[in-house]
């Protein structure tokens, strides 16, 4: 009776443990910073922000978490929950050699796929010293790249414009990864939802 009790005991501890390997694989990639388990759960990546759908570079970051991430067992750690109810967490990929994971939210930082917003991070800063996704030119820029000189800038979800006469126009970034644009006239700008910079007047 012992030796069944003790067969049943673990073989239902193989199953739990089958069915927790199985929840935690991932199963949908929504972005280049978040996915779903398959058990439903939904996971942002804590501390990294990739660009949205249809702004520069969101593709390849899409396709970056994809390569890392999509259906592997991965195991999320610092949770906290957000007002989606999505779990935004540090990410590892797994496997059954408990010594071996890979961080993810490292990597896409490292990639230039996705911008560190927690704390200074040397994959960050290396990946913008060298120019790559996100901090290349093809994303960000000073200088206009035609005749469409007003630069449209988002900072804090302040959305705001500057003409070439503007006191800081020079410094002022246009980053398309993350919601600045170029426009050819103030009327552009305007229709954005852009308004002149105060520094401006």
């Amino acid at each position: 009776v012992l030796c069944i009790v003790l067969f049943v005991s673990l073989s239902l501890k193989v199953y739990l443990l089958f069915q927790h390997h199985q929840g935690t694989v991932v199963a949908t990639i929504f972005d280049g910073d978040s996915f779903e388990l398959a058990d439903g759960r939904r996971v942002r990546l804590l501390g990294v922000d990739a660009p949205e759908t249809g702004r520069c570079m969101a593709e390849e970051a899409k396709k970056m978490l994809s390569s890392l991430v999509l259906g592997k067992k991965v195991r999320i750690k610092n949770t906290v929950v957000d007002d989606y109810g999505r779990l935004v967490s540090n990410v590892f990929v797994e496997d059954w050699d408990f010594f071996s994971d890979s961080q993810v939210n490292r990597a896409m930082a490292a990639s230039g796929l996705a911008k560190n917003t927690s704390s200074a991070s040397r994959a960050s800063a290396d990946a913008k010293k060298r120019g790559l996704g996100i901090y290349s030119a093809q994303c960000r820029s000073a200088v206009p790249p035609a005749d469409c000189r007003i630069k449209g800038n988002t900072e804090r979800e302040i959305k705001e414009y500057y003409l070439t006469s503007c006191k800081y126009y020079n410094q002022v970034i246009v980053d398309l990864s993350f919601g600045d644009e170029w426009f050819c006239t103030e009327s552009e700008a305007r229709d954005a939802g852009f308004i002149l910079s105060k520094t401006c007047q």
